[in-house]
């Protein structure tokens, strides 16, 4: 890839950090959803999907920005139906990280949330008219957003195993110069 269309450190960085953040932040939902109130894990699996969520979100707006800022690749070589599908889950991505987030922060508002260290959030009788609907598009998004994944996934897999045309080198090797 010529270096104009390559991703720089910064961009590889936050895209692992960003890998790392989601894969987490699915793992500790799934976990402390399934496990009952009175577990004695959850209270503590929760406040950190909360505290690392907001974290992640503030991160994530940057991320935008810098995308924004910066620019996506340009893979001239790929077919046109994989350049639109692969621009297409950039895009629900950047929609889905922010949106999540957002929907997460609405239900603990609506709801208030006593954090370690007896900080206490009251419950919020404006949110909390919107919390049925912050609930359900915070789980539907995060199953969106877990297809999404493995879309992105298949297709660097797609182009590593059976193209083997140097996509997923992108991000795996920054370059001086890139995006």
């Amino acid at each position: 890839a010529n270096r104009e269309n390559a991703y720089n450190s910064t961009s590889v960085l936050f895209h692992w950090l960003t890998v790392l953040w989601i894969v987490s932040m699915l793992t500790v939902g799934i976990i402390f959803h399934e496990l009952s109130f009175l577990h004695p894990w959850r209270y503590g699996l929760e406040t950190a999907h909360i505290i690392f969520g907001v974290i992640g979100f503030f991160f994530f707006v940057v991320r935008v920005g810098r995308r924004f800022r910066n620019g996506f690749k340009h893979h001239p070589n790929h077919h046109v139906a994989e350049r639109l599908l692969a621009r297409g889950i950039q895009y629900l991505f950047l929609v889905l990280l922010l949106v999540v987030p957002v929907s997460g922060v609405v239900m603990v508002i609506a709801n208030g949330y006593e954090f370690p260290g007896g900080l206490f959030l009251p419950a919020s009788d404006f949110f909390y008219q919107f919390a049925p609907a912050a609930s359900w598009t915070h789980e539907a998004l995060t199953k969106t957003l877990s297809i999404a994944i493995l879309l992105h996934v298949a297709g660097a897999a797609k182009h590593a195993l059976i193209d083997r045309d140097g996509t997923l080198m992108g991000i795996l090797k920054p370059q001086r110069g890139g995006r």
